[in-house]
């Protein structure tokens, strides 16, 4: 559907694998990712007993699955959120494909513009469903097949049976053609058969919600780094220099969301929580988050963390923002 790019396995630090076998890569960190079920809590389950770390996740990584594809599409989408980003994974003959510039490629794709009415659901499948909108998952995307993904208010992929890469590509895939800004909306994930929702509630979805299980997995991994930063200690920092380091490392969707901001669904930006700066009170949402950190372009110079930008929001001194935003957070 879109060109890939490929690398060897000697660029790689890390490996994480889901089947039953683990394969043997001279000088790769190697970790176990199998989970024992397709839900929620057993692919989390298994990402927390494997000791994977934020540490790890700043390794060169590629994901390598040899089980059934519905497994290796739950355990790849919570590995977007552990990860922060597209990892890397094997195609069908082990070549790690570059998931980076799939999605650069996925995201460029042309629609044929916002229908007049979108669908509420639409199935990326193998197979047609006979009550929804059917999008094939063995033919290229056409125009309409993008702006139905794209602004469908539901998407359920069936995993392409038999082909683990298949099924991880078609989940980058729609997750760049869905994304809002740097927003990701990832779909859910169906066997396939399950029926239409019903006329009175069109918004009733069914299968495991990927999204949920990314946003799950983005919120271990801020464990991990806070436990990373408690337990690693700089020498010379001293209590009041770590508090603000804690302040600092609260995800700054929080803040946003504690200083009273909202997110627009269709652009994915921000509301800035200083509307009294803007014209129009930031009728058009200004704010974007890049890696952690935020900017409005009406009242930002360059990007913020959480700590500077609730310093600025509520007018308060460094040790009064980290309080007011550990206080919150505890």
């Amino acid at each position: 559907m879109v060109e890939n790019t490929r690398e060897s396995h000697d660029q790689y630090q890390v490996c994480l694998y889901t089947g039953p076998t683990p394969p043997v890569l001279g000088g790769v960190k190697v970790v176990d990712l199998t989970p024992e079920s397709v839900t929620e809590e057993a692919v989390l389950g298994r990402l927390r007993e494997s000791g994977l770390t934020a540490a790890d996740m700043r390794s060169k990584v590629f994901f390598l699955a040899d089980c059934d594809p519905r497994s290796a599409v739950a355990v790849y989408a919570a590995l977007l959120g552990f990860s922060g980003r597209r990892l890397d994974f094997a195609d069908s003959q082990g070549v790690p494909v570059d998931a980076a510039e799939l999605d650069r490629s996925a995201r460029s794709l042309a629609d044929s513009g916002k229908p007049d009415n979108p669908p509420v659901q639409v199935q990326v499948s193998p197979v047609l469903h006979p009550d929804l909108r059917t999008i094939s998952t063995t033919a290229p995307l056409t125009p309409d097949d993008v702006s139905a993904v794209r602004y469908a208010k539901r998407v359920r992929l069936v995993a392409p049976p038999h082909s683990t890469a298949a099924s991880i590509a078609q989940l980058i895939i729609l997750a760049a053609i869905r994304s809002r800004g740097d927003t990701d909306r990832l779909p859910y994930l169906v066997e396939g058969d399950e029926p239409a929702p019903p006329e009175e509630d069109p918004t009733a979805v069914v299968g495991l919600c990927l999204d949920t299980l990314r946003r799950a997995a983005a919120d271990l991994r801020r464990g991990h780094r806070l436990e990373d930063d408690t337990l690693v200690e700089k020498a010379g920092l001293t209590a009041r220099q770590r508090t603000l380091l804690a302040a600092s490392a609260v995800p700054v969707e929080d803040a946003l969301r504690r200083l009273g901001a909202s997110q627009d669904e269709e652009s994915g930006l921000w509301h800035c929580p200083r509307p009294e700066r803007h014209t129009h009170g930031d009728a058009n949402a200004s704010m974007r988050v890049v890696n952690g950190r935020v900017r409005c372009f009406r009242c930002d110079q360059e990007r913020l963390d959480s700590l500077r930008l609730v310093m600025d929001a509520r007018r308060l001194l460094p040790d009064e923002a980290a309080a007011w935003l550990l206080s919150v957070a505890a």
